[in-house]
C-alpha cells in the first residue's frame, strides 16, 4: 500500500508526500483508507515524530508494548477521524472513496493507483516508504487436494506464477 492522489489537488512529488498528509487538516473528508492499514500509518508517522512511548517496530515484540504503543496509535487515529471520506475494504470501495465520496488522497494497493491512472490520479510510495503485505494463502482442513494445492502455492513463487498474478489482478504479487 501506498499513496493515490489525485493530481490536480495534491502535490504527489516523490519525497515530500508522505503518510502524516493522511492526517493533515487540509484533507478533512477527503481521505479513504482501510482502516487497519490506517492505524499502521499513524503508527509510523508517530513513531517518526518521537511521539510513542517505545519505538513502533518495538510494538510487535510482546503483548505489554504493543498495548502501550497502539493504545497511543489508536486515540490518535481517532481525533483525525474527521479526515476520512471512506473506509475502504476492497478495490472497488477504494476507487468508490475517490470516485463517488471525495476523496483526494488516500492509502491504498497498488492496484487503485494503477486503476485510477487514467483518471487523473497518481500513485507513489510516501517518503516513509510503502507498506508491503504477504498474500496469504490456506488450505481448508478437509482439503482433498493438498497435494495440488501445495504445488499451487509454490509455482506462484516462481516468477512466472508471480508475473501471472500481477497481471491477472494489476498489481504486485
Amino acid at each position: 500500500e501506498a499513496i493515490t492522489f489525485n493530481s490536480k489537488t495534491v502535490d504527489g512529488t516523490y519525497g515530500k508526500i508522505g503518510l502524516s498528509d493522511l492526517y493533515d487538516d487540509k484533507y478533512i473528508g477527503k481521505v479513504t483508507v482501510r482502516a487497519h492499514s490506517s492505524l499502521s500509518a499513524m503508527g509510523r508517522v508517530l513513531d517518526a515524530a518521537g511521539k510513542l512511548p517505545q519505538p513502533w517496530k518495538d510494538s510487535y515484540k510482546d503483548e505489554a508494548t504493543m498495548k502501550a504503543v497502539w493504545d497511543v496509535v489508536l486515540a490518535e487515529a481517532v481525533k483525525h477521524k474527521k479526515n476520512i471520506a471512506q473506509f475502504w475494504g476492497g478495490e472497488n470501495e477504494a476507487q468508490a472513496g475517490f470516485k463517488t465520496n471525495g476523496a483526494e488522497i488516500g492509502l491504498t494497493w497498488d492496484s487503485t493507483g494503477y486503476n485510477l491512472r487514467n483518471d487523473g490520479y497518481g500513485f507513489i510510495a510516501p517518503k516513509e516508504g510503502a507498506f508491503a503485505w504477504s498474500q496469504g494463502l490456506y488450505l481448508l482442513k478437509g482439503a482433498k487436494n493438498t497435494e495440488q494445492a501445495h504445488a499451487f502455492a509454490k509455482w506462484l513463487s516462481t516468477a512466472e506464477g508471480s508475473s501471472a498474478w500481477a497481471t491477472a489482478f494489476s498489481a504486485n504479487p
